[in-house]
């Protein structure tokens, strides 16, 4: 079967029917649980609709004008129509013969193909290229971003920012855009699995996408849903509208294609319902100094019928079918085309191959109207997938440099960028690197892992306590290292506080930093055959003042050996100097424990004390007492300031396993612990 991505129209785009994953594993705000849902196919506004779209509306029927539309800030033709409410959106979809998309319609859309991904161009955070939100250029908000620059103050044109994988613009950002849905928060935990359109009945409407008003990144998320009053209309507030794909409704579509200079590649003719049709007759025209036609022949689909190719006139390809008895019922592809990109072609250029016309007749010759959907060829970099560094080789340096570029420590080149994208996503990350290794190992691309557990993988960092002046050190550690291939770690620190100054890697991973930003840990790493440590890193901080400094996750992105993602969970970590007088006293468990023949104990004051820590076997009898002095306020849990015991008694012979007491005594604290000697 063919995809249809593109309707000859620049208003509406056609998402096929099919089934799709709605909702986070994040649940945030009522987003989970992820549930598959089934939506028949329907057309979407390829823009949110402008107001150039919405006058043509209030001048058909009198309606009255938006709240915002004298605002010069908002009313150009070109940019989304704002203060519009529910009811007002309703109106004019109504008018447009369409209507509202439902919540599943829209989200489906908005991912854009893309699975598991938490924007619609992937899972990287917005930084001022992917969509409209505040930034530094909304000067009267506080709250704006004020290290991204997207170049709007307000509402940007529709389609100024890049279009996601469906060919739609602006599914994040911008405007928040109306579903018909009403909002209901426990609506996911037993929704329709077949074109659900919402609860019956609510206060409030489901809105979805985010706007150019808003700084914070989960807004834009493919499934954070907000909802807002129906007869609410501000200026961060828009739509764009749907209809329903009818059976009746015929498309004649060629399929996209990427091919490299002097390389071959094919597209295939396909339509969506060939029930009836006889006989046909294409014309098909294409730049002749771009591509050259190669073999055209047709299907099983027409194999019944006498097929015709004509290429004698440069740039015109005509086709001609014809059979006694009409196709019984089918659908998919018509035909297929091959042909080569000329070898001057200039790369990162585009060239349709579209039609003049398509004429279909039944067994009476009557015509069979069809729509038309062209077809784009991009013209890429040519070369070997994985051969990061053009040497015609694909290595386990090339891994490295893909982890370079996924650290920001080298900046790619147009070819790099498409030979380290080794899963086609767009972009280039820790999973990539993964598949190149195996490529270099001779390996093959691995099958799609089975999830046998669904639960989520815990990636954290410790508590760690340190002086300044010191170095410490806090290790990156997963609990189900056996089902991670890579990752894609960004780690947060108070650099006032603590400087970066290391990372040490497990030996048999393949793992790249960046440290070079303040405040900032960027960690890659990738595998060919899976982690072998639940440590990933060890992290190396040199200390510089005697305070607190959270460690915590800005990112955190796994994959399986099939570079699919695996849903996380993270686990911060904290800094906090040892000189630092802690909020309550306390006796911590010693290490190790069982022990033989020495151990540690650690304690913590919250003053100032002369401390005492006596050792008692199981039956209370008293064999050693660890005076250890005036003590500061402080943490004393490290080696190097824990009370230490030899193991000996007070004659300085070795006490024997068992079980035995600690008791500490500081000023008006005391506490007890248990310990084991085992020998």
């Amino acid at each position: 079967m063919f995809n249809i991505y593109q309707r000859c129209t620049y208003k509406d785009m056609v998402i096929p029917a099919g089934t799709f994953l709605m909702g986070s594993a994040h649940a945030h705000r009522n987003e989970g649980p992820v549930h598959e849902v089934y939506l028949d196919a329907y057309f979407i506004d390829m823009y949110e609709v402008t107001n150039a779209q919405y006058k043509e509306f209030m001048d058909a029927t009198s309606y009255k004008a938006p709240t915002l539309w004298s605002n010069p800030a908002y009313n150009a033709p070109n940019q989304p129509v704002v203060g519009v409410s529910w009811y007002d959106a309703v109106a004019y979809a109504e008018w447009a013969g369409k209507r509202l998309p439902t919540e599943a319609e829209w989200e489906r859309a908005a991912r854009g193909g893309l699975v598991g991904m938490k924007y619609p161009w992937g899972n990287e955070d917005p930084n001022g290229t992917q969509c409209n939100l505040a930034d530094s250029s909304c000067i009267n908000y506080d709250w704006a971003i004020k290290n991204i620059n997207d170049g709007y103050q307000y509402t940007a044109p529709v389609g100024s920012f890049p279009p996601n994988g469906y060919g739609l613009y602006d599914m994040a950002g911008n405007v928040w855009e109306f579903c018909i849905d009403w909002y209901d928060p426990s609506y996911y935990t037993n929704p329709p699995k077949q074109n659900p359109t919402g609860p019956n009945s609510g206060t409030t409407r489901v809105m979805r996408g985010g706007s150019w008003l808003d700084p914070t990144f989960l807004y834009f998320s493919v499934s954070h849903h907000h909802s807002d009053s129906p007869k609410a209309s501000w200026f961060g507030g828009g739509f764009r509208c749907v209809s329903s794909v009818t059976s009746s409704e015929r498309r004649l579509s060629i399929t996209p294609a990427e091919v490299a200079p002097g390389t071959q590649a094919s597209v295939q003719l396909g339509i969506n319902n060939a029930t009836g049709i006889t006989s046909g007759d294409i014309l098909l025209k294409y730049d002749p100094k771009v591509i050259t036609i190669g073999e055209t022949k047709g299907t099983d689909l027409i194999s019944n019928m006498t097929f015709i190719v004509n290429k004698d006139v440069s740039g015109e390809l005509k086709l001609s079918m014809a059979g006694i008895e009409g196709i019984e019922n089918g659908s998919g592809a018509l035909i297929d085309i091959a042909f080569t990109a000329n070898q001057s072609t200039r790369l990162n250029s585009e060239t349709k191959l579209e039609f003049v016309y398509a004429n279909f007749y039944d067994q009476s010759g009557k015509t069979i109207p069809v729509e038309l959907e062209n077809g784009i060829i991009k013209i890429i970099q040519g070369g070997i997938k994985g051969d990061v560094n053009g040497d015609n080789q694909v290595r386990s340096n090339d891994a490295t440099l893909a982890l370079r570029i996924t650290a920001g420590l080298t900046t790619p080149t147009a070819y790099q960028l498409w030979a380290a994208d080794m899963n086609n996503d767009g972009q280039v990350r820790s999973n990539d690197a993964t598949l190149i290794l195996r490529k270099a190992a001779g390996l093959l691309a691995p099958l799609n892992e089975p999830i046998v557990n669904g639960r989520n993988v815990i990636i954290g960092l410790n508590e760690v306590y340190g002086l300044a002046g010191n170095s410490i050190t806090v290790p990156v550690k997963v609990d189900r290292a056996d089902i991670i291939a890579s990752g894609d770690v960004c780690i947060a620190y108070d650099s006032s506080i603590l400087r970066a100054v290391d990372i040490l890697s497990e030996s048999d991973l393949l793992l790249v930093n960046n440290i070079t930003e303040s405040g900032m840990i960027r960690i890659t790493f990738a595998s060919a055959d899976g982690l072998k440590s639940n440590t990933i890193a060890n992290i190396k901080f040199e200390v510089l003042t005697d305070k607190v400094s959270p460690i915590t996750f800005h990112k955190a992105e796994l994959y399986r050996l099939d570079t699919t993602p695996i849903d996380s969970k993270t686990v911060n970590g904290r800094f906090q100097s040892l000189a630092m007088r802690p909020e309550h006293d306390g006796l911590l468990q010693n290490f190790p424990n069982p022990f033989n023949p020495e151990t540690w104990i650690p304690y913590q004051l919250r003053n100032d004390s002369q401390v005492k820590i006596h050792i008692y076997t199981i039956k209370g009898e008293l064999i050693r007492t660890l005076e250890l002095g005036y003590k500061p306020a402080g943490i004393y849990s490290s080696q190097d300031r824990s009370a230490y015991w030899d193991g000996k008694n007070e004659s300085g012979e070795y006490a024997s396993s068992g079980v035995y007491f600690y008791t500490i005594k500081a000023g008006d604290f005391t506490a007890t612990k248990k310990m084991i000697i085992q020998k």
